[in-house]
């Protein structure tokens, strides 16, 4: 995990893995965007605030959301339920693919 950790991972994706788990705090730079999806996902509450109507991310407070925080966009938008339906969705897809990559043997 070290080996991953220090030899493959550019500085800046190792620092924004340190601020994810609370390893490290900054939050005016690298923990930016990681504060602002929490703040996303939590204004997002149990059923969102619908399609295309989150605040957090409709008005650019989340800056790369349809890249690297692109769960917080679907949290706003979707709420916790919508969230939660999204990943057993990818969840199912994975398992099908799983069985099916094994029946092919």
């Amino acid at each position: 995990m070290d080996y991953v950790f220090n030899d493959i991972l550019e500085p800046h994706q190792q620092i924004r893995i340190k601020v994810s788990l609370g390893l490290e705090d900054d939050p005016s730079r690298a923990g930016y965007n990681v504060n602002q999806a929490k703040i996303a996902i939590g204004s997002g509450g149990l059923r969102g605030k619908g399609f295309l109507n989150g605040t957090q991310t409709k008005l650019k407070y989340v800056p790369e959301q349809d890249t690297d925080f692109i769960f917080c966009t679907v949290g706003e938008e979707q709420g916790f339920f919508g969230s939660l339906c999204r990943i057993d969705r990818i969840r199912t897809f994975y398992s099908s693919s799983d069985c099916i990559g094994g029946a092919a043997r």
